[in-house]
C-alpha cells in the first residue's frame, strides 16, 4: 500500500495530467542531443536564445545565492538556531573568542568600506542580529558600538553623496540598527568594560611581577589585547560621531581621538602575531567561518538573484594596516585647515583624491570637514565670503576691494551677490567632484564645464553691468574682463584636469598621445599663462591706483601743513603667480617634446595604427575633445586645425625623412622646460618628477635623432611611473 505521501503526489500528478496533458519527453530529449554537434545549439520559434539563456541561469545553483540553504546540508544557523545549538554562547564568552570575534568584525568592517554589502560582511556576525539578548557586558557593548559604527558610517557617506556602487553599498537589508539607544549609552558601556579591563591588566601586571608565571602573563597579554581593541573601537565610534548631522558637527576633539585610535592600533598590531591562527582565516566555508558567532551563509537569501560578490577574508595584520593607514589619511585631511586660500584647497583636495589609499569613507569625512552642509568653510567662514576674497586676491575686481565706490549702488552689491550665488553652486559642485574616485570625477567633469560655460556668460554680463555702474557714479576705474578672467582661469584648470585624468587612467592608446599633447601645448597651456598674466597686470594696476590716491591725499595733507611731498620709492613689481606660470610653462614644453616625440615614431611606422577602413583620425580626435564643446571661451579647437599643423606643415619641409627633423624639435622641447624647472624656487617632488622626465627623454630623442635604433620596429614604452601625466620614453 502507498504512504500517504506517494498517494498525494500520485493524486496531484494526474490532475495537472488532467488539465495540462503533460508529456514526458526527457528521454526523446536526450536522444536528440547526441545528434548534436558538440558547441551546436537548437533554436526553435518558440524557444530561441534568450529562453535558453533564462533556463540556464533559472536552473543553475551558482546563479542563486540562496539555492546553497536547500542543499539539507549543513543548513546556515540563525541567531535563535546557534543558540539553541549551543554554538552560540551569550555568556562568559572567553577572552580569546571575544579576541577573534572583534577582529574578524573589524575585518567584516574593512571589506565592507571596500564596496562588499552588509549581508556579506558585518551582519555574518549573529551577535549583531539581536544584541540585546547578549549577557556577557563586553560582547554587548562591542556588537551595539559596532551597530553605531556602521550607522554613522552610513549616514557620513549617503550625506555627501561623493560615492558610486563600486565604492560603497549602504543598504542594511532589513536589519533593525539601534536608534533607540544613543550614542553617548554605548560609548558609557564601553568606557565601563574598558575600564574594567584596565583595572584587571594592572592587577595582572602587578602579580606577574611579583612572581613570574606563564598564566599569569597569559592572563595580563589576554586582557591587555582586549582592553586595546576596546579603546580602539570606542575612539573609531567618537570620531565618526564628530560628524554626525545627530550631534552637529564638533571637530575640536577629532585629533584626540585620532590620536587615541591610532595609539591602539599600533599596540594591537605590535602583539597582533600572537592572537593570529591558521583557522582566522581559514575561508573553506566562508570568511571566519571558523570565528564564534560567525555564519558566512546566514544572509544568502537576502543576497539578489545571481551569482553572489565573493567578499575576501583579512588576515589579521592587514586590518590593523589597513585602520592604521585609515587614520594616517585623516590626519592628513585635516591638514587642510592649514592651508592658505580656496585655490590652494582644491589643490589639496584634488590631490588628496588622487592618493592610491584614499577610500570613500576618508574623502567623504574630507568633504565634511571642509565644506559642510552649511556652506560655511571649516565650518566658519561663509562660502560666498571665501569666494569673494579668492577672487580679490585673484585679480582685484573694483567691486570686492574695500571702500569701493561701487558698493554704495544698492542695484549693484544685489547683482554682485546674484552672481557670488551662482559661483557658490559651481564652486561646491567642483568641491564636491573631488570626493568622488577618479573615474567619476572625469564624468562628472563633463557636466562641471557645463556648468562652467554659463557661469562664464555671467561673469561676462557681471563684469558689463558693473563697469556701466562705474561710468554712471564716475569712478575712474574700469570692470572689464576681471570675473571673467577669474572663471576662465578655472574653466582653463577643468579643462586640463579632464584631458590628465584621461592620462591617469590610461584611456589613451599610444597613438592618439600626439593629439592629446598637442592639445595642451598649442592651446591649453599657453592659455592658462595669458590668464595668470592678465590677472597679474589687474593686480598691478590696483596697486598703482592704490597708491596714486594714497598720494593725492597724501598731497593734500601736505598742503594743508605746509610741507612738501615725500619723495617717491620706486616700488617692485608683484609677480604672485610667477611659480605657477612657470610650471605651466614647463608642462607646455613637455607637452610640446612629448607632442612631436610621438609624432617622430609615428612617421617611422614604430607605433601601429588601427586599420584604416575601420578607424578616422578625425572622429577619435572629435570624441576625445567633445566636452569642450560648450566652452565659448577659449573655444574648441577643430580637428583641421591641428591636421593643418601636424601633418601639412611638415610636407612643406624638404626632404625624404621629417623624424630626426621632429626628434631634435622635441629634444629642444625637453632642454627648454629643464631650463624653466631649474629656475624655479624651493623645489617640490613635483618639480624633480618633471625634471627626471625632461632628462631622459632629452638622452633618448637625441639618440633618437642620430639615427639609434632606426631599424627596430618594435614601438616604445612610455613609462608613466616617474609622472603620472609625462612619461619618460624607452627604446626598446
Amino acid at each position: 500500500m502507498d504512504s500517504p505521501s506517494n498517494s498525494e503526489k500520485r493524486e496531484s500528478s494526474a490532475f495537472c495530467s488532467g488539465i495540462w496533458n503533460w508529456i514526458n519527453v526527457t528521454e526523446k530529449f536526450s536522444e536528440a542531443c547526441q545528434e548534436l554537434e558538440i558547441g551546436e545549439l537548437v533554436h526553435d520559434g518558440s524557444f530561441g536564445l534568450f529562453e535558453a539563456m533564462s533556463a540556464i541561469e533559472i536552473m543553475d545553483p551558482k546563479m542563486d545565492a540562496g539555492m546553497v540553504c536547500n542543499t539539507g546540508k549543513n543548513v546556515p544557523y540563525t541567531f535563535e538556531t546557534a543558540v539553541e545549538a549551543g554554538v552560540l554562547p551569550l555568556d562568559n564568552i572567553a577572552l580569546d573568542n571575544q579576541i577573534d570575534i572583534i577582529d574578524a568584525s573589524l575585518g567584516s568592517l574593512v571589506s565592507w568600506l571596500e564596496g562588499n554589502g552588509l549581508a556579506q560582511t558585518l551582519f555574518t556576525n549573529l551577535y549583531l542580529h539581536q544584541p540585546y539578548s547578549i549577557v556577557d557586558k563586553c560582547q554587548k557593548a562591542v556588537s551595539l558600538c559596532l551597530l553605531k559604527i556602521v550607522d554613522l558610517v552610513r549616514d557620513i557617506i549617503v550625506r555627501v553623496a561623493v560615492f558610486e556602487e563600486e565604492d560603497f553599498q549602504p543598504i542594511t537589508y532589513g536589519f533593525k540598527l539601534p536608534y533607540e539607544i544613543t550614542d553617548v549609552k554605548v560609548i558609557g558601556m564601553l568606557k565601563e568594560v574598558e575600564e574594567e579591563f584596565s583595572r584587571i591588566t594592572r592587577r595582572s601586571k602587578q602579580k606577574s611581577s611579583e612572581g613570574f608565571s606563564e598564566e599569569l602573563q597569559k592572563q595580563f597579554e589576554t586582557n591587555s589585547a582586549v582592553f586595546s581593541r576596546l579603546k580602539l573601537l570606542r575612539h573609531l565610534h567618537q570620531l565618526l560621531l564628530s560628524f554626525s548631522r545627530r550631534e552637529g558637527t564638533n571637530l575640536d576633539d577629532c585629533p584626540r581621538h585620532i590620536n587615541g585610535a591610532s595609539d591602539a592600533a599600533q599596540q594591537i598590531a605590535k602583539q597582533i602575531e600572537q592572537w593570529d591562527s591558521a583557522d582566522f582565516n581559514d575561508e573553506t566555508n566562508g570568511p571566519y567561518w571558523k570565528v564564534v558567532g560567525f555564519e558566512p551563509r546566514t544572509n544568502h537569501r537576502l543576497l539578489p538573484p545571481t551569482f553572489p560578490r565573493y567578499s575576501n577574508s583579512r588576515t589579521k595584520p592587514s586590518i590593523y594596516q589597513y585602520l592604521l593607514s585609515s587614520l594616517d589619511k585623516l590626519q592628513v585631511a585635516f591638514n587642510i585647515s592649514n592651508v592658505n586660500g580656496f585655490h590652494q584647497a582644491l589643490e589639496f583636495l584634488a590631490g588628496f583624491s588622487r592618493r592610491a589609499d584614499s577610500c570613500v569613507l576618508s574623502r567623504s569625512i574630507l568633504q565634511l570637514y571642509y565644506l559642510p552642509i552649511g556652506k560655511k568653510v571649516l565650518g566658519k567662514t561663509p562660502f560666498s565670503d571665501v569666494l569673494k576674497e579668492t577672487a580679490k586676491n585673484f585679480c582685484s575686481p573694483p567691486s570686492l576691494v574695500l571702500k569701493s565706490p561701487l558698493l554704495s549702488s544698492q542695484l549693484a552689491k544685489e547683482y554682485l551677490d546674484s552672481f557670488m550665488l551662482h559661483c557658490c553652486r559651481a564652486f561646491g559642485n567642483v568641491v564636491q567632484l573631488y570626493g568622488n574616485n577618479m573615474a567619476r570625477q572625469r564624468d562628472r567633469l563633463i557636466h562641471i564645464l557645463e556648468e562652467f560655460s554659463a557661469l562664464q556668460e555671467e561673469a561676462d554680463k557681471a563684469d558689463a553691468y558693473l563697469h556701466s555702474v562705474s561710468i554712471q557714479i564716475g569712478h575712474d576705474r574700469n570692470h572689464l574682463t576681471y570675473f571673467g578672467t577669474w572663471i576662465l582661469y578655472h574653466i582653463l584648470r577643468l579643462m586640463v584636469r579632464f584631458i590628465l585624468s584621461g592620462l591617469e587612467l590610461e584611456l589613451f592608446s599610444s597613438f592618439e598621445l600626439h593629439y592629446v599633447y598637442w592639445y595642451m601645448y598649442e592651446f591649453l597651456f599657453g592659455w592658462l599663462i595669458s590668464a595668470l598674466s592678465r590677472a597679474e597686470n589687474m593686480l598691478s594696476d590696483h596697486e598703482n591706483y592704490a597708491e596714486a590716491q594714497n598720494q593725492r591725499s597724501g598731497r593734500g595733507a601736505s598742503k594743508a601743513h605746509g610741507k612738501g611731498a615725500p619723495p617717491k620709492q620706486k616700488k617692485k613689481k608683484c609677480r604672485p603667480y610667477l611659480r605657477e606660470m612657470m610650471m605651466y610653462q614647463a608642462m607646455q614644453h613637455i607637452s610640446g617634446g612629448l607632442y612631436k616625440s610621438v609624432m617622430c615614431f609615428l612617421t617611422d611606422g614604430k607605433i601601429s595604427l588601427p586599420l584604416s577602413h575601420f578607424d578616422r583620425e578625425k572622429v577619435r580626435y572629435e570624441h576625445r575633445f567633445v566636452p569642450f564643446a560648450c566652452i565659448s571661451t577659449p573655444p574648441p579647437v577643430p580637428y583641421a586645425q591641428f591636421y593643418e599643423v601636424a601633418y601639412r606643415s611638415m610636407a612643406d619641409i624638404p626632404g625624404q625623412s621629417h623624424s630626426p627633423i621632429l626628434a631634435l624639435s622635441a629634444c629642444k622641447h625637453f632642454s627648454q622646460a629643464k631650463t624653466v624647472l631649474e629656475a624655479v624656487q624651493n623645489p617640490d617632488d613635483e618639480v624633480a618628477s618633471l625634471l627626471r622626465v625632461c632628462k631622459v627623454n632629452y638622452v633618448v630623442m637625441k639618440l633618437v635623432s642620430g639615427g639609434h635604433k632606426q631599424s627596430c620596429k618594435f614601438p616604445p614604452e612610455f613609462d608613466f611611473s616617474v609622472h603620472p601625466h609625462f612619461p619618460t620614453i624607452k627604446l626598446v
